[in-house]
């Protein structure tokens, strides 16, 4: 067996680089950036107006006072879009917000701060320069780096794109992924055959389209050599990764690990200092697809997939590394030395501020009720045997 933190490494090594293809920015929610995006204008791309008002020049205040009047004449309008027609530069003008500022005018005072007494507007307060005025290149500079490669897009990265008038980017395809739920003993749950209901297919389902993948294929195959070398002869070639569950234990039945063997596939690792999830394997096959061999308990799944599988995803696409998040824990668990253990939890902030994570009951690896309540993974790490009320723990919440 090895240590979590090898499997990590091994499998960031022998994940290859999904080909980059171009998006329309409709389209490309969920995709990762293959480049970096650097800003072809500024943004805003000319002085405008923060609010509805008047536009003036603050050099007609100098001699105001406080407590005092100005009286300023006042000509046309500026409405947001428009172009700026000649107007009267010694004279206030009517301003959108969003608007163009016109040359010379520099500050704009708000529309409640004045009164308007026919071709004048009166000031009582003060207005300086650069008053609720919204700067060209305040906002993003033409030329500056707005979003790196590896990049998963969300939908303010896509405002932030629209707004540079950009159509398309470059990004990295999707992992075509298969999926294969193995074992006799799925099927109708029914205490008379003895069989459950497939609840690993679903999750993989969601999470595969959740976490930046696409699920090509997803059936359920007895444990029956035969069949499976057929359907893998079948999807081989359509597919980045295949993901299985079960079959890959100390049982009769296991026999995910030399079914590749027979496939003249290479197993980089099986079973590692990992709970749930001990059984994890990974292996490639003679013609390049990945295989994350998952045991079959759900909980296992689920942690095979956040913690391993997701890291081939995001090393597919370059993604950048996600930042690591720490609450206080409420409660205590031993466990072995050795191994690294990921425990379901539900953090909240109390009182001050700070981020709890409360440890669930029932952490088995075929307990799912608890996630009715929990919202994140605790991490116990290596090289400890028990976590204790107040510790510090990294949590991924979910």
């Amino acid at each position: 067996m090895i240590s979590y933190n090898e499997a990590q490494k091994i499998i960031a090594q022998k994940t290859p680089e999904m080909p980059s293809i171009r998006k329309n920015i409709n389209e490309a929610l969920g995709f990762v950036l293959a480049q970096d995006i650097q800003a072809i204008s500024d943004l805003p791309p000319f002085d405008n107006s923060a609010m509805d008002g008047f536009a003036l020049q603050t050099k007609w205040l100098h001699n105001h006072r406080k407590g005092h009047i100005t009286k300023l004449p006042h000509a046309g309008v500026i409405t947001a879009g428009s172009h700026i027609k000649p107007i009267d530069e010694n004279a206030a003008i009517a301003i959108m917000t969003g608007a163009k500022i016109p040359p010379d005018h520099d500050a704009v005072i708000p529309i409640e701060n004045v009164t308007i007494e026919g071709d004048f507007i009166l000031i009582s307060s003060p207005v300086h320069k650069g008053d609720n005025l919204r700067p060209q290149g305040s906002d993003i500079s033409k030329g500056s780096l707005l979003l790196k490669k590896g990049t998963l897009l969300n939908p303010y990265h896509i405002s932030m794109l629209a707004a540079q008038s950009l159509k398309e980017v470059h990004v990295f395809r999707k992992p075509k992924i298969a999926v294969i739920i193995t074992g006799d003993e799925v099927g109708e749950t029914n205490q008379s055959s003895g069989q459950i209901a497939d609840a690993n297919g679903p999750f993989l389902a969601a999470a595969i389209k959740e976490h930046g993948g696409e699920l090509v294929e997803l059936f359920h195959i007895n444990d029956n050599h035969e069949k499976l070398a057929q359907k893998i002869k079948n999807i081989q070639a359509h597919v980045d990764l295949i993901i299985s569950t079960g079959a890959v234990s100390a049982g009769i039945k296991d026999f995910i690990p030399a079914f590749i063997l027979s496939q003249k596939g290479l197993i980089h690792f099986h079973k590692l200092y990992q709970r749930p999830g001990k059984p994890l394997l990974f292996a490639q096959l003679e013609k390049g697809t990945a295989w994350f061999g998952l045991p079959g308990n759900p909980v296992a799944v689920q942690a095979g997939f956040d913690f391993s599988v997701q890291t081939w995803i995001r090393v597919s696409q370059q993604r950048l590394p996600p930042k690591k998040c720490y609450a206080y824990f409420k409660g205590s668990f031993k466990k072995k030395e050795k191994f690294r253990q990921f425990l379901r939890g539900l953090t909240y902030s109390d009182t001050q501020g700070q981020l709890i994570v409360e440890l669930q009951t029932a952490q088995a690896s075929y307990q799912l009720k608890n996630w009715g309540n929990a919202n994140s993974w605790i991490i116990a790490p290596e090289g400890i045997e028990q976590i204790n009320e107040g510790d510090r723990v990294e949590i991924v919440k979910v």
